[in-house]
């Protein structure tokens, strides 16, 4: 059985992300009504690797735009990594 996985900061918590070239923790925001995979500013993906491709997305305000992603896993606490797609978009990571 696995730790229980504790924030100190709700509605944060600590989240490893990998890609193939970078291994980082950020605080990511819990958005449960979010099914994009994980969004994180450019700025912690910017590695000199090019992207895996990019994604159209459709904002609040109705206006769209093509982020770049990266495939990758990312890890919560203890449990194994999972597969998932980080999209380079917004100023925090969610």
């Amino acid at each position: 059985m696995c730790e229980p996985v504790r924030s100190s900061r709700f509605p944060y918590l600590a989240l490893r992300l990998q890609t193939r070239s970078r291994d980082e923790t950020i605080e990511a925001l819990v958005d449960t009504g979010f099914d994009g995979h994980v969004t994180v500013p450019l700025t912690v993906l910017r590695n000199g690797i090019p992207a895996d491709g990019h994604l159209r997305w459709t904002l609040a305000d109705g206006s769209t735009l093509f982020a770049p992603f990266y495939l990758g896993t990312a890890q919560i606490g203890a449990l194994p990594r999972f597969p998932v797609t980080i999209t380079a978009l917004g100023t925090s990571p969610s």
